[in-house]
């Protein structure tokens, strides 16, 4: 391998390698900033996410209403999740950020499923600005039942932004009803 080579080589590395640096730099900064009461938690979004995220009413009233145990900084890294999703789906950033994202707590937008959206409608089904949307999508995490964190949301391609629909409990699904 010749010089020039190596130099390249070293160069991408040294470039791939600032961009790590300046990305997981942006992450610790969002998160200093996350709120540390879950009733901040909506207008925390809508201050630093609405030109990719939308909260509903449903979502800011059950947020309101919660009195299980939440880890909300989980909550806040799948918001954040969101926002990158939101950029993902624009096109504005790379399946390799994306996933970046991602990292951190495993994070991976699902259906909500065909099934449970039939026969539970009116639980995935919300209203906004007069407009009523299917929350197909959702991201989720833990499996016990009082570690659960579950944001349930569809994508707007008029407003190419992520509608929040349910937060941060499990909807019904086809076999139980919450």
């Amino acid at each position: 391998m010749s010089q020039t080579c190596k130099n390249e080589q070293k160069e991408s590395a040294y470039r791939k390698n600032a961009e790590l640096i300046s990305f997981y730099k942006q992450q610790i900064e969002i998160a200093s900033r996350f709120p540390i009461n879950k009733d901040d938690i909506c207008d925390w979004i809508e201050e630093n996410f609405h030109e990719h995220l939308i909260v509903s009413p449903r979502a800011r009233s059950e947020m309101k209403k919660y009195s299980g145990a939440l880890d909300i900084v989980i909550l806040c890294d799948g918001i954040v999740f969101l926002k990158a999703y939101s950029k993902f789906r624009r096109k504005e950033i790379s399946d390799d950020e994306f996933n970046m994202y991602a990292q951190r707590n495993n994070w991976e937008v699902q259906s909500s499923g065909k099934e449970a959206i039939k026969i539970r409608k009116s639980d995935y089904t919300m209203t906004y600005e007069g407009r009523q949307y299917i929350l197909d999508l959702h991201i989720k995490h833990g499996v016990k039942s009082e570690e659960l964190i579950r944001v349930y949301f569809c994508w707007d391609d008029d407003l190419r932004k992520v509608i929040i629909g349910s937060m941060p409990g499990h909807l019904a699904t086809v076999k139980q009803s919450t």
